[in-house]
């Protein structure tokens, strides 16, 4: 341990010392020349100090703390969305709690200032009369006591193989916390005492030594669901029938060594705690870096200030040039004759500081002249002012993005010159937000460890809303934490008051632009609210969406009542709607058909219309051939007598004839019949005689 710690002090020591002397800057400390500030003072000279960079460090400190950590567990293999949303919150209460905030908050500034800050995660016990541990965010008070492995080149000390980090404690609290220790500080002090380093009165430091192991193999196989499961305490029946195969038959299982994480609590000469065993990927202590840059032999860490220290001093120096031109020049210069001015001498020198309006001089005499004092230099101005735009030059923050006035006028281009600062500054909320995303990873590792039993806990959800769940509840399943693989995502942007209060304004625009789609979205708009019953409203506005636009996995209990009650209603309204349909369409029909009579009859009248015209048109011309015709049938009706007439006359001739020819018959067979009878009385001549 104490090799290892004085080679990562040693390979990161001119980054320490830089730091040190950035943050004795900041307060103002080291802002002259040692040997310019002596020979000043010893010439009783303005050695002003016009610290700018205070709100220089500030605007990128608040731009920082005014944006937000999102949080984000996405389920797996063998996971759910409900224990993802858990994890989150339980991640994001961690990361809320007030000091996580101070100590995440720490770490950034010090990344600012001397380009390195950092932050650790530590187990505790909820009380002192529970079994119940937590995870929490903590604290490094001293940025350049935490020393890491060298050979780790992921800027938040991921791949690092081990890490210490240093706390000078009380020696009272040291005997209280472990009376049969020796109090000796960790390192020898008469070495590290060269530089006053870790040595203060009544004080013992001890350091956290943080290291990862590899121990023995685990046997890891592979499920036909998908799933990985560490196989290496259970017999071959118990994985057997879910294990999936190569084609050729041989199963999915490999072995890999088993990393964890151990830490040790030290002091100068003996182990005082430890180890513990955390099982996760990395050592939970997290580097918050500035800029890096490596030349070959040595890496260069730095924030905001190491480079504006040449324009501050160079400022001082000019606005105290200024000063002391200012000081040095009288307020009242004036060009006399003894004489002018005999019996008037001490009210003349007083003049400078006295508020008499009336100066005398003597009758007779040369009028005294004043002589104006004279005027600042102007290149001592202009330098001053070069000095200020350089430090704004360098550091990427204009007037805009400091609060002050400048040419821009409108609000979009206020917002591009911010973002151009943003952008120059960018690289510090980068590395602050990869600090943030390995912990989260860390913690979301060490959840199955340490909240493993049936447990009341405080979770926080995307809105910084608070509310308690049960964990591993027996009668929940999708309250069991310690199942199933997650993943872990970190982004950084604007607060969430901050976005809650844009987004309230835009969807009511949004809105007000398309109020045909308000109804659609009013459960969204009521959750963007920032007023009580906000919640209430989007639920009940949830309620009353149609069915589909509610995910299920988010829907409740009673939602789903609802949507369920709603479908019925919906289908009764479609069953009354189609039979109203089907009248309509009844309707139309008879319609239709009254209407196609209709047209036939119209047609039919006009047809009638057309004929009657023709009629018309042919009455017309049979009237002007009547006499003609009349005359021609009267004379065919004349033929027609006379021909009626014959007929007539013909018939009652025959008739007659008819008649005749009759009574001859008639006659003729009653003389047959008289011949008969005499000839059968026996006269022979009968019949001559009759004939």
């Amino acid at each position: 341990m104490r090799t290892k710690y004085e080679w990562g002090y040693s390979f990161n020591e001119h980054n320490i010392i830089a730091g040190k002397d950035d943050a004795k800057f900041i307060t103002g400390e080291g802002q002259w020349d040692p040997v310019v500030r002596q020979r000043r003072i010893a010439e009783k000279k303005p050695t002003l100090t016009f610290n700018r960079l205070v709100a220089f460090l500030a605007q990128v400190i608040g731009d920082r703390l005014m944006n937000e950590t999102e949080i984000r567990v996405l389920p797996d293999k063998g996971s759910e969305k409900e224990i993802a949303n858990i994890r989150e919150g339980l991640i994001r209460n961690i990361f809320k709690n007030s000091n996580a905030e101070f100590a995440r908050q720490e770490a950034a500034k010090y990344q600012v200032i001397g380009g390195q800050g950092a932050f650790y995660l530590s187990v505790n016990y909820c009380s002192d009369d529970v079994f119940e541990q937590e995870l929490r965010i903590n604290a490094v008070y001293d940025p350049y006591a935490a020393v890491f492995d060298p050979l780790g080149i992921e800027p938040s000390g991921k791949d690092c193989q081990w890490a210490f980090v240093g706390e000078d404690i009380p020696a009272e609290e040291y005997r209280a916390r472990w009376p049969n220790a020796s109090e000796t500080s960790f390192m020898d002090a008469n070495h590290w005492n060269q530089s006053g380093f870790w040595l203060q009165e009544d004080t013992v430091r001890i350091v956290n030594y943080w290291r990862m192991v590899t121990s023995g193999f685990k046997t890891l196989a592979l499920y036909r669901d998908g799933t990985v499961h560490d196989i290496t305490d259970m017999e071959e029946y118990e994985y057997s029938p879910f294990i999936a195969s190569y084609p050729d038959g041989e199963p999915y299982i490999r072995e890999v060594p088993k990393r964890f994480c151990q830490l040790y609590i030290c002091s100068g000469n003996e182990i005082l705690e430890g180890p513990y065993n955390y099982n996760c990927s990395s050592i939970p202590l997290y580097r918050v870096p500035g800029w890096e840059v490596n030349d070959g032999e040595r890496v260069y860490r730095w924030g905001l200030i190491r480079h504006l220290k040449d324009p501050q001093r160079l400022h001082n120096y000019w606005r105290s040039t200024v000063a002391e031109q200012l000081v040095a020049a009288p307020r009242n210069k004036w060009l006399v004759t003894p004489d002018a001015i005999k019996g008037h001498e001490a009210k003349w020198r007083r003049s400078p500081v006295s508020s008499d309006p009336f100066l005398y001089y003597n009758d007779g005499e040369t009028t005294p002249v004043h002589v104006p004092p004279p005027g600042i230099d102007a290149a001592l101005v202009n330098e001053a002012g070069a000095s200020t735009q350089d430090l704004k030059d360098i550091s990427n923050l204009h007037e805009a993005a400091l609060g002050m006035p400048s040419n821009e006028v409108s609000g979009v281009a206020i917002t591009k010159r911010n973002s151009v600062s943003d952008v120059g500054t960018y690289i510090y909320t980068d590395r602050a937000r990869m600090a943030d995303e390995r912990c989260a990873y860390n913690i979301n590792e060490l959840i199955p460890d340490y909240y493993d039993t049936m447990r009341t806990e405080t979770v926080m959800g995307a809105d910084n809303k608070l509310s308690t769940v049960v964990l591993n509840d027996p009668s929940n399943p999708m309250s069991n934490v310690t199942i199933g693989r997650y993943n872990v995502t970190v982004t950084v942007g604007p607060a969430s008051q901050t976005r809650r209060t844009l987004a309230a304004e835009q969807m009511m625009s949004f809105v007000n632009a398309a109020p045909q789609i308000a109804g659609s979205v009013m459960d969204l708009i009521a959750e963007a609210q920032d007023w009580p019953q906000s919640i209430e409203f989007a639920r009940r506005f949830k309620m009353l969406l149609p069915q589909g636009m509610v995910p299920e996995d988010e829907m409740t209990p009673e939602m789903v009542a609802m949507q369920q009650a709603k479908q019925q209603e919906q289908q009764q309204q479609q069953q009354i709607q189609l039979l109203q349909l089907q009248v309509e369409i009844a309707n139309k029909n008879a319609k239709t058909s009254e209407a196609n009579s209709r047209a036939h009859l119209s047609m039919a009248q006009a047809y009638k219309a057309v004929l009657d015209a023709h009629s018309r048109q042919d009455d017309v011309a049979a009237k002007r051939t009547n006499a003609a015709l009349r005359t021609a049938m009267e004379t065919l009706d004349q033929h027609n007598d006379l021909e009626q007439q014959d007929r007539e006359f013909s018939l009652s001739a025959l008739s007659a004839i008819t008649q005749a020819h009759s009574n001859l018959t008639q006659a003729e067979a009653a003389n047959a019949q008289a011949n008969a009878a005499a000839a059968g009385d026996g006269n022979p001549t009968g019949g001559e005689n009759g004939e």
